[in-house]
């Protein structure tokens, strides 16, 4: 079998084929996108897109387009077998396992504690300064759009997530925390990932920010109900101090204001770190860290890094924004 396999790869050039540009309208149907819990490459396949009769003859409606699609998939899955291989290299045993969820987190902390203090009043001693930052299943969420779950499949999500998030808050606080920061999520529909899977030449699902309406409206609707869990916990604990940090109005702030915070005016939804003909500069199927994806040479003018996350720049001015309007206040107030 192997020596079959490696006669059909050099038959069919995969190294010369990693090299073809077969533009970025197939990324819509399958993408390469995370990874499972046991660290694979996850491959999203989603048939809806057949639905688009129009789409359905570009792509298989002769033996040239048929070969062509067969090519691309090959590529894709190509790509990220090399890029996994990267990623699991010698060099990279940090990364080695990405099975890292809020429950297995909570598990290495309780493991760290163990070392570290030697009875519960040593821990209540070292982590009386500590600050708890617990995320807020933004990862939970991304999956599951990209799974095209509709937007009421994902709202129905959001208990349970938040479910996961405040259990995690009361274990670090029976571990002695007393300062713990849950944010929330992010405006995802200004973000490059999101702009350009859900991109419409409907212009009326865009705000003035030319971020999407209604994936900012589930954002919304997630962050409501979790400081109203937030709100819950305060209760249950009052010499605790838990602070709700406003990541949807950061972001929102400097979106607002990018030009005068030094980003360039229309480059502001680009990805520094990536490569495709769409206006995001962002492409599922070559993502940062692919081979050939270039970097911008000045990452400062740049608020999104690589489609999903900010540049060093952005989040520098998010954190500013945070202290100074949202998480330092609320600290103090309830210490």
């Amino acid at each position: 079998m192997i020596k079959s396999t490696i006669k059909w790869r050099k038959e069919f050039k995969i190294d010369e084929l990693l090299k073809e540009d077969f533009g970025d309208d197939l990324e819509k149907m399958v993408f390469m996108h995370g990874f499972s819990k046991e660290g694979h490459p996850v491959c999203y396949n989603v048939y809806g897109a057949f639905q688009d009769k129009d789409f359905y003859q570009q792509t298989f409606s002769d033996e040239e387009k048929r070969q062509r699609f067969m090519k691309w998939r090959i590529q894709l899955l190509e790509k990220s077998i090399r890029n996994d291989q990267r990623l699991w290299s010698d060099e990279s045993d940090t990364i080695r396992s990405l099975n890292s969820s809020l429950h297995v987190q909570l598990g290495w902390f309780k493991s760290h504690l163990q070392s570290l203090c030697k009875h519960s009043s040593d821990c209540k001693h070292k982590l009386a300064n500590a600050l708890f930052i617990i995320e807020t299943g933004g990862n939970d969420f991304n999956y599951a759009f990209f799974q095209q779950k509709s937007l009421q499949d994902v709202q129905q999500m959001v208990d349970e997530v938040i479910q996961g998030i405040t259990s995690a808050v009361q274990e670090v606080i029976s571990s002695c925390a007393t300062q713990v920061v849950i944010p929330g999520y992010f405006p995802i529909g200004c973000m490059p990932i999101y702009l350009s899977a859900f991109q419409t030449n409907d212009l009326n699902m865009y705000d003035e920010l030319h971020c999407l309406k209604r994936l900012n409206e589930f954002a919304t609707f997630q962050n409501d109900h979790l400081q109203e869990a937030i709100r819950k916990l305060q209760e249950q604990h009052s010499k605790v101090a838990i602070v709700y940090a406003n990541y949807y109005n950061a972001l929102r702030e400097l979106l607002k204001h990018a030009a005068s915070l030094g980003f360039k005016k229309d480059e502001v939804q680009k990805t520094c770190c990536g490569i495709s003909n769409n206006e995001y500069k962002f492409n599922m199927t070559s993502m940062c860290g692919y081979n050939g994806v270039p970097v911008c040479k000045h990452p400062y003018e740049r608020v999104s890094w690589d489609g999903v996350h900010m540049t060093q720049h952005a989040y520098k001015l998010m954190a500013r924004w945070l202290l100074k309007k949202n998480i330092i206040h609320g600290i103090s107030t309830r210490v």
